[in-house]
């Protein structure tokens, strides 16, 4: 009986000696990193990267299956099934769209290792914002004076960036603009025409940036 304790407890010394210096377990995905912070370029669609990994251990790994937490975010393998010592990446990718400043997503891998059967990898990255408009809402109460209101447009560029229209998607709506200093800032007066029964709209900035940026520029408008 003190044999099998004696045999039972260096077995688990054993495992725990082995799981603090940081061994992999047969099987494991060795991943050269979890976070990926990847730069993006001004008028660019999408931003990614990708997660290359090991299979370290002695046994066959099968990736079942790879989400993202959102929709606006693909990532996709070169196949599922790697052999002791073969490598493979996961390319992931982030359409930009509307978004701008830090983004963060998280991308979650499962494997049939019953030792390691999630993963979890984060793409992160940092859209440069090319307006800075506030307020991003013009708001009237119903009843209220149709008074104009004004919103300020200034360029984050580098370069001087200059509106060269503006248009709006209601035409109760009327937007004038007024430069405040050519190439950096602006001043944009929108009349609501009426007060009386609620309405949406937007107020959308034209600029000659080239090549012609994806993102729309635009302000809410908004009468309730």
């Amino acid at each position: 009986m003190k044999s099998q304790l004696s045999i039972i407890k260096f077995f688990s010394t054993l495992s725990v000696l082995f799981m603090a210096s940081g061994a992999t377990l047969p099987g494991a995905l060795d991943f050269e990193k979890s976070s990926l912070q990847v730069t993006t370029e001004l008028n660019a669609e999408k931003a990614g990267g990708s997660f290359g990994f090991t299979n370290s251990g002695d046994t066959l790994v099968t990736i079942t299956d790879v989400k993202t937490s959102c929709g606006c975010t693909t990532a996709t393998l070169d196949k599922k099934d790697y052999a002791p010592g073969e490598s493979g990446k996961i390319d992931a990718y982030l359409t930009i769209g509307q978004r701008e400043g830090k983004q963060s997503k998280q991308i979650r891998v499962f494997t049939d290792d019953p030792a390691h059967p999630v993963y979890s990898l984060t793409l992160k990255t940092d859209i440069p914002k090319i307006l800075d408009i506030r307020p991003r809402l013009l708001y009237w109460e119903n009843g209220s004076e149709p008074d104009a209101k004004t919103l300020t447009v200034t360029i984050l560029y580098p370069d001087p960036v200059r509106i060269t229209g503006l248009s709006t998607s209601n035409p109760s709506f009327q937007a004038t603009l007024e430069p405040i200093e050519e190439g950096r800032k602006y001043a944009v007066t929108v009349d609501p025409g009426s007060t009386e029964a609620s309405q949406r709209g937007a107020v959308y900035f034209q600029t000659d940036l080239t090549p012609k940026p994806t993102r729309q520029f635009f302000a809410h408008l908004r009468v309730q």
